[in-house]
């Protein structure tokens, strides 16, 4: 195991027994983190050292394509202007990382990643993730700090950047026992990742529009949102539409499933009809998308909510829905993950 990085008793939240930790708890990674100089906004927005174990599986950092470099290079450069002009200066780190502990048994089932949103949007979470959380719910502690730790804010490096708040929720829930007629209350824990981004629009004679091909944000393998893993959200081009001689805002995107069919629409700014809001029939995923015409671009705003479960085991129906199943969920239960997450 990688001993790098802040030790057990290390100032910070600490979703774990406290700092006189036994034996048997292994530390794991925060899911922002990709290696030991990484972390999203929230909880390294410096690029400090951390702590990171890179035995533990965690999503592949996108391809350092061109117009990733560029990113990288402007943000390298308004680095140096804040610190001043040095290289190796970098700004305090403003709160310590949190530190995540884990009881279960260090093992696959433990620490297999539940399918992430975007590419360019780096979030591991693993089963342990949950569990330490939950742990902490039944045993009757605060939440908060172990939340936090899984609580993640940041913008990509792509072209144009998706701004991104990845937030998880506890809510209170029930669950059935052998007598049909009473239940045993209970918590499950949920997830939202919100993203926004904008498309530009281009002002030229005749036919006024660009493809995917053009950007490479829209590119293939950028174009795709999966709220799950059992359906995507695909954008194929925004365009212009001139009609009575006005111009208006178009995007063509589509919706393909896990069983092939795809299933494709337009959204028009002189329309106004959004999106039909989409909950999976197979996993336990509300999912939404908004379109806005703001100047000469178009602000899309993508959301995807899940309930993993309990956290108790592995083997819980809704996290091996959301990794590497499927259930028959029921449509009374449509909008229920959604609905969570306004009150």
């Amino acid at each position: 195991m990688n001993e790098a990085g802040p030790s057990p008793g290390a100032a910070g939240p600490v979703a774990g027994p406290g700092p006189d930790k036994p034996q048997q708890f292994w530390r794991g990674n925060l899911p922002c983190c990709t290696d030991d100089r990484s972390g999203c906004a929230s909880h390294n927005p410096n690029r400090q050292p951390v702590f990171y174990d890179a035995n533990l599986p965690a999503h592949a950092k996108s391809a350092g394509t061109g117009f990733f470099k560029a990113i990288k290079d402007t943000a390298a450069k308004a680095h140096s202007a804040i610190s001043g002009g040095t290289s190796g200066a970098m700004m305090p780190q403003q709160h310590p990382a949190p530190e995540i502990w884990c009881s279960l048994p260090r093992v696959p089932e433990t620490w297999e990643l539940l399918p992430q949103v975007h590419p360019s949007v780096h979030y591991s979470l693993s089963f342990y993730h949950v569990h330490t959380v939950m742990s902490a719910v039944r045993n009757g502690q605060d939440p908060a700090p172990f939340l936090a730790a899984l609580t993640c804010r940041g913008k990509s490096g792509t072209w144009p950047s998706i701004t991104y708040a990845i937030t998880p929720k506890v809510v209170a829930s029930a669950s059935s026992t052998n007598d049909a007629t009473t239940t045993t209350p209970t918590h499950a824990f949920l997830i939202e990742h919100f993203y926004t981004f904008t498309m530009s629009l281009k002002h030229a004679t005749g036919a006024a529009f660009y493809a995917t091909a053009r950007t490479p944000f829209l590119a293939e393998g950028y174009r795709n949102f999966a709220p799950c893993r059992h359906f995507v959200r695909l954008f194929r081009q925004v365009r212009e539409e001139r009609r009575k001689q006005q111009y208006f805002a178009a995007v063509d995107y589509s919706l393909k499933n896990v069983l092939g069919q795809e299933f494709r629409d337009v959204w028009r700014s002189d329309v106004g009809r959004q999106p039909t809001n989409m909950c999976c029939g197979m996993c336990f995923t509300d999912s939404s998308l908004e379109f806005e015409v703001v100047g000469d671009k178009v602000v899309v705003r993508f959301l995807s909510h899940r309930d993993l479960g309990e956290g108790v085991t592995p083997e819980d129906g809704k996290w091996v829905a959301g990794v590497k199943g499927k259930v028959q969920r029921s449509k009374e239960d449509f909008g229920r993950i959604r609905g969570a997450f306004s009150e």
